[in-house]
């Protein structure tokens, strides 16, 4: 049985569209394999999942506000906070990849649009994956990266958990725009944070990352 002392309570989200539940949030990032599928197929052996970037970014948020909780209802002092935070924003030289619930295509015939597939939570508490257009985000078509503010994306991401159309430009968010089949991670070095929307789901990559989810019962 797992220690619910080793998660945080991410309170569950309505954004109309998209809604989820109360969720319990592994308090670090583990290490499980080297390639996104083998990953997302661990977590589901542990009956556990990958976060989508729209959860993700509350769990940014969460942090930032520091009004934490452990699972078992405990709340987390200052230190402790910061100690997860820093997991997240390593001052490392190279990037630590952790992956999160997100696969990108691109569907129609003479405007072919970017769609996003994700598991979505139903109130039987299965997951479910779904596919959807891309909407109200920035241009994923403009440029192979962009230069963005990170805090103004963890403050205004889309009900998909991208950068929104108004985003600011800044330097320290990397956006690396999405390819046909590929996934997504969030990373963090000494210089800069990046959202990486082109990772190939069976590439392997020996630094790469997980962080447990679940649903709290």
């Amino acid at each position: 049985m797992d220690n619910l002392e080793d998660y945080v309570i991410l309170p569950g989200r309505d954004y109309g569209r998209y809604t989820y539940p109360d969720l319990l949030v592994a308090q670090f990032s583990s290490k499980l394999s080297e390639t996104f599928d083998e990953c997302e197929e661990a977590l589901w052996e542990k009956n556990s999942f990958n976060l989508t970037i729209r959860q993700y970014v509350d769990f940014l948020n969460l942090l930032i506000e520091r009004e934490v909780y452990d699972g078992a209802g405990n709340k987390l002092d200052k230190m402790k906070v910061k100690a997860i935070a820093k997991d997240i924003f390593k001052k490392t030289r190279y990037p630590n990849p952790v992956c999160l619930d997100a696969r990108f295509t691109k569907k129609g015939i003479f405007n072919k649009k970017w769609n996003i597939t994700y598991n979505k939570i139903k109130d039987s508490g299965k997951l479910t994956a779904v596919t959807e257009t891309i909407e109200e985000s920035i241009d994923l078509d403009n440029k192979d990266t962009e230069m963005l503010d990170l805090n103004f994306w963890i403050a205004n991401a889309t009900y998909q958990g991208l950068p929104p159309k108004t985003s600011e430009k800044g330097d320290e968010l990397i956006l690396f725009n999405p390819l046909e089949k590929s996934v997504a991670y969030f990373s963090s070095t000494e210089r800069n944070s990046y959202l990486i929307l082109n990772a190939r789901p069976d590439f392997p990559c020996s630094d790469l990352r997980v962080r447990a989810a679940k649903i709290r019962e």
